[in-house]
């Protein structure tokens, strides 16, 4: 028998075979190499399960299987082990940028990152004003909806950009740009400038400034957004709180190793 996770029974909210998937992973990154019925012995648990869920990890590349039909752990578990790296480390090197941003526009400040066809709020900051928007770290939304999705979908692979488009051509907002023509062109000034200002696209009552932040491989690592209500953005502040916003994102920018293109 080997060791695998510890018991966690005492949880209310576990989901059983979510639970003995993660604890058939942890036991084959013990014994790589291992049959379907080695897994089961050393898991006490039915070969028929532990085979159907190995055909499901590997569908999902979790998992892989050779010619001789022993796993190991698949590609898509190093990918995710990257992407958790890359986050804790854009989150440890941006996070006083973060709060320097909140005290000089006192305005809600955002990092975005892209998850395949979604963004996701990494890190947030509140205003503390009466008037505020609200939303959580962890939040998702499509690559068609917003300022900071919409940088997202701009410096994403064409592969990408095309399957948004086909899938959320008729659901872009504002609904001008609602032509493939016209969010190519978008998309394209946005890789141009670095940045994008979005004025009451998704609410006539909201706006977003965003900047985005690049890696050292040049890729484009996250958003970094101010919002607010529009109320507070007459034209002399809107050209302040950009210009805070892209400085904000250049010096992230660096932290990692990256610049913004000329």
């Amino acid at each position: 028998m080997v060791k695998t996770l510890p018991n966690v029974s005492d949880n209310r909210y576990r989901i059983d075979a979510v639970d003995k998937a993660l604890v058939l992973l942890d036991t084959l990154a013990l014994m790589p190499g291992s049959s379907a019925s080695q897994l089961a012995s050393a898991l006490a648990a039915n070969r028929s399960l532990i085979f159907r869920m190995l055909s499901t990890l590997t569908d999902r590349g979790f998992v892989t299987k050779d010619p001789d039909n022993r796993y190991r752990l698949g590609s898509r578990l190093l990918y995710l082990g990257q992407q958790a790296e890359k986050g804790t480390e854009l989150m440890d090197i941006s996070r006083s940028v973060l709060d320097e941003l909140l005290e000089a526009t006192q305005e809600n400040v955002y990092l975005i990152v892209r998850q395949g066809l979604e963004m996701i709020c990494l890190a947030a900051r509140i205003a503390p004003q009466a008037v505020r928007l609200s939303a959580d770290v962890g939040t998702k939304g499509g690559l068609h909806t917003g300022g900071a999705a919409k940088m997202l979908l701009a410096y994403s692979p064409p592969a990408v950009i095309d399957t948004v488009l086909d899938r959320h051509l008729d659901e872009f907002v504002p609904v001008t740009l609602r032509s493939r023509e016209r969010i190519l062109d978008v998309l394209a000034t946005i890789r141009r400038d670095g940045y994008y200002a979005a004025i009451g696209e998704i609410s006539p009552d909201i706006y977003t400034l965003n900047a985005a932040i690049f890696g050292i491989d040049g890729e484009v690592a996250a958003i970094l957004s101010i919002a607010g209500p529009t109320s507070r953005l007459d034209p002399g502040r809107r050209a302040g709180l950009l210009d805070s916003v892209r400085a904000a994102a250049r010096r992230i920018s660096a932290r990692l190793g990256g610049s913004h293109p000329s």
